[in-house]
């Protein structure tokens, strides 16, 4: 695609609301592949039965802010807390902590994607939607173990948690507490997640 026909091109979508990001990495695609349509994925094959599946489709086509725990229902999530347990010694006991960020506009990131058995079909209003690129949310912060729900945290920001506020909100407010009512004698393992702040030095 010559250099004018792609500034053209973004040039009228983005007249019709589609954010420039969006139109750019359809482009790409397109240049790369030749076709914009999904491409098959690597991995192990999920395995739904018919029945399920149909009423899955049935249930999510050409529609968005579908909530993944709705789609845990038929199945397709699949949780590996069992394999957690079964390395942790009898009297260990797990304690795990997430946040999660929600917007002050009701839309939540992970409910944002569209699902479709044929794209090409799917309306725009489906497809694209545009949002603000930081806009004001909202952190709830939680820990839990077999024993009980730590005291909730909710951080109002624009961007991801920072050192401070997960050092000062969550672990010495929150979790410490938790662990002196809960486990003051236990032996424990406190698993978090892969966020950066979690592993920064002063946490």
């Amino acid at each position: 695609m010559s250099r004018f026909c792609k500034k053209s091109t973004v040039f009228y979508f983005k007249k019709l609301g589609i954010p420039r990001s969006t139109i750019y990495r359809i482009l790409a695609k397109y240049a790369k592949h030749k076709q914009t349509c999904f491409l098959p994925k690597s991995g192990r094959p999920t395995k739904v039965l018919d029945k399920k599946l149909k009423i899955l489709v049935k249930a999510v086509n050409n529609k968005t802010d579908i909530s993944q725990c709705r789609l845990g229902q038929f199945g397709i999530a699949q949780l590996c807390s069992l394999k957690v347990y079964r390395l942790l010694k009898p009297d260990v006991y797990l304690i795990m902590d997430d946040e999660k960020y929600f917007s002050l506009t009701g839309d939540i990131n992970s409910n944002r994607f569209y699902y479709s058995t044929e794209p090409s079909t799917t309306p725009y209003n489906v497809k694209f939607k545009c949002r603000m690129k930081f806009e004001p949310k909202l952190m709830v912060w939680i820990c839990v173990s077999q024993k009980g729900i730590s005291n909730v945290s909710i951080h109002r920001s624009k961007g991801a948690i920072c050192t401070e506020t997960y050092l000062n909100e969550c672990i010495r407010k929150r979790l410490i507490p938790f662990i002196n009512k809960f486990h003051r004698k236990d032996s424990l393992l406190f698993w978090p997640d892969l966020a950066i702040v979690h592993y920064a030095q002063e946490v």
